[in-house]
């Protein structure tokens, strides 16, 4: 149950979560939807948020920061990384 947050597409009272975002132990905050019809109409851009989460888990060396990079949205950090390659 995704009590208490609103859906992701239209900011409604969420009603169900993205069952692969369980899976993948996402927060509800990116993954709660009030209805089946939300939940499809995101689905296209929702699902980068799967892509995201599979990067952090199977990359060595995966640092937060390079959600700056991959992501867009509410997943993407509010700060860009400080990578001293010079």
């Amino acid at each position: 149950s995704a009590d208490g947050l609103q859906c992701v597409a239209c900011g409604h009272p969420s009603k169900l979560q993205c069952p692969k975002c369980v899976q993948l132990k996402l927060p509800a905050e990116i993954s709660s939807f009030c209805c089946q019809e939300c939940f499809k109409g995101a689905w296209a851009v929702h699902k980068k948020e799967h892509k995201v989460a599979v990067v952090e888990e199977s990359v060595p060396g995966y640092q937060p920061g390079w959600l700056y990079c991959l992501s867009s949205g509410k997943r993407r950090s509010a700060v860009m990384p400080n990578y001293n390659w010079t």
